[in-house]
């Protein structure tokens, strides 16, 4: 790295000052110049100084994750899966709040288009997530939710607009207020209904294994990439998601998942194993969370980027919000319910 006129050098792992221009020739040449004069700035050549702010990015990413998995796993100890149904729904208010915010702005005007937008999270909720809890009452929760959405959606929307002689601008703010938060509900409240209906059929341990995946995944994506990353994996959606990330943190996923579990009736490489999941079921779940599940990641990084955001909360420092920290495990959800659903028994 090369500037002149008052500039900075960087050669190798040296960190340079930078002098100011009028005082540049005088410096060069010998001269007495004073410290007040100079106003000299230490300047990191790109790479150094970052080095320890890189493990302490990881501890905290280690600390966060951890602690939300092992949080997971307290819940689910003291209070079984009622605790978690109620998790998993005050997540999705969060990740809702999260995801309309940045889609849509902070500001939605009046208090009648922020009671609009809830009232489609509730919607959804009733749609997305009492089915699973109530499946034998799926028709009479289904026509619940289409007469809120009569209500609200139609009904009420264009009575509102005749009271208030809406013009062409307020219909089009109303038509992008809906459609963000019914594409909002879609991406993080459909996928995280699937937690609870994991939960209902087929136990919590569903939920942790797939959780403890994703986060090994996360964690060694972020060790690989931040050790040997050279080459970058999608450029211009993710910059500092690299192929040695990618790819490193595949094989420890992949490697955890076959050491900690054991095949039905044997014992597991490392720790005393799950009895309700198998080698074959974490192999499978971990290709998925190493593969496909960090795609919901960089979808998550195009939104972001859409709308000029660096993350979607400030709920975790330095890490983002509820949506930064579950946006791949948005993606296994669905499919960790529908693979138990197609090979697996259900619990009762």
């Amino acid at each position: 790295m090369l500037s002149t006129r008052g500039g900075s050098i960087g050669i190798g792992g040296a960190s340079v000052s930078v002098i100011a221009d009028a005082i540049l020739p005088r410096a060069i040449s010998g001269g007495e110049v004073k410290a007040e004069e100079a106003n000299v700035e230490a300047v990191p050549v790109e790479g150094q100084a970052t080095q320890p702010s890189k493990w302490i990015d990881l501890t905290t990413r280690v600390i966060s994750t951890v602690g939300m998995v092992g949080f997971l796993g307290g819940l689910s100890y003291y209070f079984k899966e009622d605790g978690l149904s109620a998790l998993v729904v005050l997540l999705q208010a969060m990740m809702y709040g999260e995801m309309t915010r940045t889609i849509g702005g902070d500001d939605w005007g009046s208090i009648g288009a922020t009671i609009r937008k809830y009232w489609w999270f509730f919607t959804a909720v009733i749609a997305w997530n009492a089915p699973m809890i109530f499946p034998w009452n799926r028709v009479k929760l289904e026509a619940i939710a289409f007469a809120m959405t009569m209500a609200a959606g139609v009904v009420g929307s264009v009575l509102s607009f005749q009271y208030h002689k809406s013009e062409t601008v307020e219909f089009r703010e109303f038509v992008r207020q809906t459609a963000v938060s019914l594409l909002s509900a879609t991406l993080v409240i459909l996928p995280s209904s699937y937690w609870i209906g994991t939960l209902e059929e087929h136990g919590m341990t569903w939920i942790f294994v797939p959780a403890a995946l994703i986060a090994i995944n996360d964690i060694m994506a972020y060790v690989f990439g931040r050790l040997i990353g050279k080459h970058p994996l999608l450029p211009a959606i993710s910059p500092k998601k690299t192929w040695e990330g990618f790819l490193g943190a595949a094989l420890s996923t992949v490697g955890a998942a076959w050491l900690t579990l054991a095949e039905d009736g044997g014992t597991a490489q490392f720790g005393p194993g799950l009895k309700s999941v198998s080698r074959t079921d974490g192999m499978v779940l971990a290709v998925m969370a190493s593969t496909i599940a960090p795609f919901a990641g960089f979808l998550a990084s195009v939104i972001k980027r859409a709308y000029g955001r660096k993350d979607f909360g400030d709920t975790f420092p330095g890490h983002g919000g509820f949506v930064d920290r579950l946006d791949c495990q948005l993606v296994i959800a669905p499919f960790v319910y529908f693979y138990l659903s197609l090979s697996k028994v259900t619990v009762a």
